[in-house]
């Protein structure tokens, strides 16, 4: 079972290098500031300032999220687009509750409106949501 899963994260990593390259070619790199620690999927990551890069669009975007000061990185693939906001602004939500944050949806990395996260196996339900606004990034780290 672990060797699988090295095995994976070895696949993960090279994939994300071969198509780190095309990344440009989709949207453009954007930036937050998370003051909070969240998880995605089932990785937990610090608070800090994050990039999120659009990576592959083969039927289903594929975004690599990165806090290049932490030095984690995290590929996300996407469940699916939505566009149901009037607000278009770049931005990542997160779905807050007892068990702290977690990321649910990010909006402007993709061409279109935004994209769903799946949500880790035992996330409890969300008292709150909270939003955190991405800029444009000027140069490439």
């Amino acid at each position: 079972m672990r060797i699988n899963r090295i095995k994976l994260n070895v696949a993960a990593v090279m994939a994300a290098a071969v198509s780190f390259g095309a990344a440009r070619s989709f949207a453009d790199t954007l930036t937050a500031n998370v003051p909070f620690k969240f998880h995605v999927q089932e990785q937990q990551l610090p608070p800090g300032e994050y990039t999120v890069s659009q990576i592959s669009n083969n039927g289903v975007p594929v975004l690599l999220l990165r806090n290049w000061e932490a030095g984690k990185s995290r590929l996300i693939v996407t469940r699916n687009a939505i566009d149901y906001s009037t607000d278009r602004r770049p931005r990542m939500v997160f779905q807050c509750g007892e068990g702290g944050c977690v990321l649910s949806e990010i909006w402007g990395a993709t061409s279109g409106g935004g994209v769903a996260v799946s949500p880790p196996r035992n996330s409890d339900r969300s008292e709150r949501a909270s939003f955190v606004y991405l800029s444009r990034q000027k140069n490439g780290h």
